[in-house]
C-alpha cells in the first residue's frame, strides 16, 4: 500500500497519525489499537455526518427560507429570536447554544421538538427571583438591552437564590434574606430610605457564583453598589451565610435516627430479658414468641 505521505495523498497531520498507528499495530496487533485509531480519526466523519443531518433539520425552521449561510451560524440567529420571542433572560442564547447545537444534529428534531427541549432546559437552568437585579433588565419588568429591538421580560437568573435552596421548600429561603436583611439595616439610600431586599435592594451576582453557591454584591435599583458605612466596602452576601442552618438541619436529622434506634435496641435488649426469665421459669409457649416479635417490629404482618 506504500508507506509515503505523497502515495497516500494524506496531509501532514493525518500522515503522521497514520504512521503513529501503523508503528502501534506491529507492536500490539489490530485489536489493541482500535480504539486509538477511532479517537484519531472519527471524530471529522462523525462531525461532517452531524452537519449534513442539522442541515437537513433546519432547512425547515422558521426563517430559513432565504438562508444562504452554515446550519450553525442560522441555529445561533434563530436561537436569539427564540429566546428574544419567548422572554428568556438575555444570556440563554449562549448557554443553550450547546444544547440546540447537539439535537438538531439528531436525526428528525424538527422546530417544535427543539423548542420543547431548549424549554426544559432553560427551566433547570433558571429560576425566576423577586431578590436578583440582571445586567441589562435592571429591576423594571420591559427593560430593553442596549442596541437590541427587543425587550425582555423575565428576571430569571441562573443563579437566583430560589433556585439554590429549592423555592423555600426547606426554609432556607427565608433564613438566607432575613440573614441579609439584617446585614442591610446598617446602611440607607442616600435618601434615607431602608433597604428592602426585593424592594429597593437587589442582589447582582458576582463571577464567583456557581451550580451550587451564589455570591452577590446588594445593589439598588439602578445597579448602583450598596455601600457598607461601618466598613465603607461595598456590601456583599453569599448563600454560605446559612450553611451552618443547613449543617444544624441535618445534625438534628441524624440525632432523631440515632435516637429511634437507641429506643429500637433497648427494644430489643428488654425483650431479649424477658424471653431468657420466662425461660427460666417454664412460661415460654407461643404467645410469648408473638409478643417479643411484636416489640421489635417483626410480628406487625401476623
Amino acid at each position: 500500500a506504500g508507506n509515503t505521505e505523497n502515495t497516500f495523498g494524506l496531509d501532514e497531520k493525518t500522515f503522521s497519525n497514520w504512521q503513529r498507528l501503523k508503528r502501534l499495530s506491529e507492536q500490539f496487533g489490530d485489536e489493541s489499537i482500535f480504539e486509538s485509531a477511532q479517537k484519531l480519526f472519527a471524530p471529522t466523519l462523525a462531525d461532517q455526518v452531524r452537519s449534513n443531518i442539522r442541515m437537513g433539520n433546519v432547512q425547515s425552521y422558521s426563517g430559513f427560507d432565504d438562508y444562504k449561510g452554515t446550519a450553525g451560524s442560522f441555529l445561533n440567529q434563530w436561537l436569539r429570536k427564540y429566546t428574544a420571542e419567548e422572554s428568556m433572560n438575555p444570556e440563554a442564547a449562549t448557554y443553550l447554544g450547546t444544547i440546540a447545537m447537539h439535537h438538531a444534529a439528531i436525526e428528525g428534531t424538527d422546530e417544535s421538538t427543539l423548542k420543547q427541549i431548549l424549554s426544559d432546559s432553560y427551566d433547570n437552568m433558571y429560576v425566576k427571583s423577586s431578590y436578583i437585579w440582571n445586567i441589562g433588565q435592571g429591576s423594571g419588568l420591559t427593560s430593553p438591552m442596549v442596541g437590541s429591538a427587543f425587550k425582555f421580560k423575565s428576571l430569571s437568573s441562573r443563579f437566583a437564590p430560589e433556585k439554590y435552596f429549592q423555592g423555600n421548600e426547606t426554609g432556607l429561603l427565608d433564613k438566607f434574606i432575613k440573614k441579609t436583611q439584617d446585614q442591610l439595616s446598617k446602611s440607607t439610600l442616600k435618601t434615607g430610605e431602608a433597604l428592602i431586599i426585593g424592594k429597593n435592594a437587589f442582589l447582582l451576582p458576582s463571577r464567583r457564583s456557581t451550580n451550587t453557591q451564589g455570591e452577590y454584591m446588594v445593589v439598588d435599583s439602578t445597579g448602583t453598589p450598596v455601600i457598607n458605612k461601618q466598613t465603607n466596602n461595598i456590601f456583599q452576601v453569599s448563600t454560605k451565610i446559612v450553611n451552618g442552618d443547613l449543617l444544624m438541619d441535618r445534625r438534628v436529622e441524624q440525632e432523631d435516627r440515632w435516637e429511634k434506634a437507641r429506643r429500637r435496641r433497648l427494644s430489643v435488649i428488654g425483650s431479649m430479658r424477658e424471653s431468657k426469665e420466662m425461660t427460666k421459669d417454664g412460661l415460654f409457649s407461643g404467645n410469648t414468641w408473638f409478643n417479643i416479635l411484636s416489640k421489635v417490629g417483626v410480628g406487625g404482618g401476623m
